[in-house]
């Protein structure tokens, strides 16, 4: 692509931190799954996941403000104008140091319900004080987590994304096995959730501490904070977490509908094929991630040659694994779900097509918002993406029992057709505004300009 050296290294070394990191999830899900059921039994392991779904869905958000602080602090750097984001960045910290604290408040009364919590979980009186304990670690373990996310802010603004990356999901080994060392050395849930938390906060100290030894300039604090920042970046970050949340209903909230109104059965068929379908977009979000804190770069440079560059890779990315895995899902897909299933699930021939021509279009949607992310203006889709995600969970509820599986894979290939023009429209329109500015002058040389002129 013709990319400069340093960029082409950064996006490589980007692209494999977060190869790394996909790895992790899938060997430790691997090896935790028997263990834990082993150990604890199905109850005990089913326990455990409820406990802990509400903490990781806290540990994987910053509420938005993290991607928001992200992008302006990664453009405030590129134009050398270190100040702003320290501004940024501390305010963004401030600010969900505050919203924590809440959470902490909120969750500190919520223990007044977990004794009829633990009633309804079947858990025994003499349990009950090791499962609020728990609760109380994996907590700490979330709200370390959103630091985390915050902090890594400041590794992508100085070019340090891979590195970030890497320290980040590093922590995942070492938790994960952790977690499996103390269930096998007969611990239960408390040292569980307690040896998770530990790793934690330890990691997010060390995290931090990296970051401040390499860019001692940028630091954590409450002097450099305001709300005229918090106020500024509302706007985007709650749009950032309206995708997000708009992106867990598009995944979640269908299957919950087809379990409503196509059957249970169904529910689980369309779970299946779509986890088979959307493996690949995996791969392609490896060249997005790691080609976003380029990109805000590029635009606060003014830099069309590079975005040019940068949206040719994610093109490429998209024709090289996407558009060969949609072929393949289309054509072998009934045959992948029957061996992953072992021949207890069938899909009807339609149903790996859609999913295939759908895997095209959201891998293409995707791949171009980068451009709207890297300059904080998710805004302009997080309410049409939203409105797409509702249709398509209540899609079954409009058509009749039978066809609630059709009706779902339909509207949802319509929905990502739709945001891949809104994208793509709102996206060229960004790359527009960029190539006039450039051809014009800058507000700077049209002063100088006038005052020369009154100088003769």
């Amino acid at each position: 692509m013709n990319l400069q050296r340093g960029v082409r290294a950064r996006i490589l070394f980007g692209i494999a931190a977060n190869a790394l990191g996909r790895f992790w999830v899938l060997l430790l899900q691997l090896l935790a799954v028997p263990v834990l059921t082993w150990k604890w039994g199905a109850h005990g392991y089913g326990l455990w996941l409820m406990i802990t779904a509400v903490p990781s869905y806290i540990a994987m958000s910053d509420f938005g403000f993290g991607t928001a602080a992200a992008a302006d602090m990664t453009q405030s750097v590129a134009m050398g104008d270190r100040l702003s984001a320290v501004n940024v960045f501390q305010s963004t910290w401030t600010l969900l140091v505050l919203v924590l604290s809440v959470v902490v408040v909120v969750a500190l009364g919520a223990w007044l319900f977990v004794p009829p919590l633990s009633r309804f979980l079947d858990v025994s009186q003499s349990e009950s004080p090791r499962l609020s304990a728990a609760l109380l670690a994996l907590l700490i373990y979330s709200i370390f987590s959103v630091q985390m996310n915050v902090i890594s802010a400041g590794y992508r603004c100085t070019q340090n994304y891979a590195l970030g990356t890497l320290l980040q999901e590093g922590l995942l080994p070492i938790e994960g096995l952790t977690l499996i060392v103390v269930v096998l050395l007969g611990g239960g849930i408390f040292p569980a959730a307690a040896s998770m938390a530990v790793i934690r906060v330890t990691g997010c100290v060390i995290y931090y501490l990296i970051l401040r030894r390499s860019n001692p300039w940028l630091y954590l604090g409450i002097g450099h904070s305001s709300f005229t920042e918090i106020r500024r970046l509302a706007a985007p970050a709650l749009s950032a977490l309206g995708v997000t949340l708009s992106l867990a209903l598009s995944l979640q909230g269908v299957i919950l509908a087809l379990g409503f109104f196509g059957g249970p059965a169904v529910a689980g068929l369309f779970g299946a094929a779509r986890t088979i379908a959307r493996a690949p977009l995996q791969l392609v979000t490896l060249f997005s991630r790691a080609t976003l804190p380029e990109m805000g770069i590029a635009f606060a440079r003014r830099d069309a040659h590079m975005i040019t560059r940068l949206v040719a890779l994610n093109v490429a990315a998209l024709a090289a694994v996407a558009a060969p895995a949609a072929v393949v899902l289309a054509l072998w897909g009934q045959s992948m779900l029957k061996l992953l299933s072992h021949r207890s699930l069938s899909a009807p021939p339609w149903l790996f097509t859609l999913l295939a021509v759908s895997l095209v279009l959201q891998a293409g949607w995707n791949a171009v918002s980068q451009i709207l992310f890297a300059t904080n203006k998710q805004q302009r889709i997080a309410a049409p993406y939203a409105i797409l995600a509702l249709l398509t969970v209540l899609s079954p509820a409009v058509t009749q029992r039978s066809n609630a599986l059709l009706a779902v894979s339909l509207t949802g290939c319509v929905a990502d057709g739709l945001m891949l023009v809104l994208v793509g429209a709102i996206s060229w329109s960004e790359i527009v505004v960029l190539l006039t500015a450039e051809a014009l002058p800058d507000v700077g040389s049209l002063k100088r300009f006038v005052a020369r002129v009154r100088g003769l």
